[in-house]
């Protein structure tokens, strides 16, 4: 057996108790590194954590579809990633003359422009910035369509709006509403002589979720009719998109 003597189990017992202090629930600090010390570390999980992904723009995805009528399957809501804008397209079934993209004065970043399709015909394509639809923009009182009647699509009818007009488009006289999540557009046009107005649902590219509604809105006595669109982001890709937005 073994034995050892008591100055060499003192001088034992006096090097554990010198170098074991992280024993005693004294944790030594460790060197943080350059990215901790510049993110401020965090929860894992939580915004500005090492561990928590940043947002990215590949999910940032709608693409909307007109679902019926002559236009079935026409894209006419989207997201340009590029321009960080929502893309409106309204299909008129009346020629109007080109535009370049225009500037609309109301709405700062907001343009206008027409445009032919694959299959020859003219559209009023619109493009308002993204930030304007997930920070509330604020022009002009709620509005509804120039006739009076709630905007279609849109809870309580009613919008922030206002309207345009452009010298190179005579009698084509646009409506813009703009609010938190949701825009909608109206196009006055001449008299096209159809019996009834008519919506279809804008739907996701699978499908399985209605985000707006396209259709022809009648005239009246003393009011024009015209082309009409409203869409919605989704309450998740809002937020997405503010977290992406550089303002």
């Amino acid at each position: 057996m073994r034995t050892f003597s008591f100055p060499l189990l003192l001088v034992c017992l006096l090097l554990s108790a010198c170098g074991g202090k992280n024993g005693f629930g004294l944790t030594e600090p460790k060197a943080a590194s350059d990215g901790n010390s510049k993110s401020g570390g965090g929860t894992p999980g939580s915004p500005g954590s090492p561990s928590s992904p940043a947002p990215t723009w590949d999910k940032v995805s709608l693409d909307g579809f007109q679902n019926g009528g002559s236009n079935d399957g026409r894209m006419v809501v989207s997201i340009d990633k590029l321009n960080q804008s929502f893309l409106m397209v309204l299909p008129i079934p009346l020629p109007i003359p080109l535009v370049a993209p225009l500037a609309i004065p109301n709405l700062p970043g907001a343009t206008m422009s027409s445009q032919f399709d694959s299959s020859g015909g003219q559209s009023v394509a619109i493009s308002i910035p993204l930030k304007l639809l997930v920070r509330q923009a604020v022009f002009s009182p709620n509005e509804r369509l120039p006739s009076g009647d709630g905007l279609p699509f849109v809870p309580a009818g009613e919008l922030p709006g206002f309207a345009i007009d452009f010298p190179q488009m005579q009698n084509y006289r646009i409506h813009l509403y703009v609010g938190v999540d949701i825009a909608a557009a109206f196009v006055e046009l001449p008299d096209l002589g159809l019996p009834i107005g008519w919506t279809a649902p804008v739907k996701n590219l699978n499908k399985t979720k209605i985000i707006g509604a396209i259709g022809y809105v009648l005239p009246k006595p003393s009011f024009s009719g015209g082309m009409y669109l409203a869409a919605q982001l989704p309450g998740d890709l809002a937020r997405a998109i503010n977290d992406l937005i550089r303002w």
